[in-house]
This record gives structure tokens, C-alpha cells and sequence, in this order.
């Protein structure tokens, strides 16, 4: 029965049922369900993505914006702003 008042609450809300706190409970308990064997392999292979991400080239459009920033001369404080 809980099931039925908690599909309803959900439809009805247009979101989960019971709102956020609700929400992360059940995040928290899909998390607590994998096994380390497979956390551990979720870890390796995003720290391996986010390896490949840091060695990429800057692309030279950005090198060319950074520059043009250092030539740029200060505007004469924070924000610009001009009082």
C-alpha cells in the first residue's frame, strides 16, 4: 500500500514523493547496494577520464584569448566600476 501512496505522491507532486530529503535517502541507498568491487571500478575509470581530460592540448583559440587578457590593461579596480 505504501508503494501505491508513494507512486501517487510522486505523480501528483511531479516529483518524488516525500520531496528531497526523500530523494537523497534513496540516492544514498542505490549507492549503499553496489559492492565495493564495483565502486571501486566506477572510481578507476572516471579518475582515468579525468586523467585523459587534464593531458588534452589547450586548444589555441584559448591560448590566443589568454593572451590578448594579459595585454589588456586594468581598468582601474574591481568589477571596472568607475565612482
Amino acid at each position: 500500500m505504501s508503494e501505491s501512496r508513494d507512486a501517487l505522491g510522486a505523480a501528483s507532486t511531479g516529483g518524488p514523493a516525500g520531496g528531497p530529503e526523500q530523494a537523497a535517502d534513496r540516492k544514498a541507498g542505490a549507492a549503499a547496494r553496489l559492492g565495493g568491487e564495483v565502486e571501486n571500478a566506477i572510481g578507476r575509470r572516471l579518475k582515468a577520464m579525468y586523467d585523459d581530460v587534464l593531458n588534452e592540448p589547450v586548444p589555441d583559440r584559448f591560448l590566443d584569448l589568454l593572451a590578448k587578457l594579459d595585454r589588456k590593461e586594468p581598468s582601474g579596480g574591481a568589477g571596472g566600476d568607475k565612482a
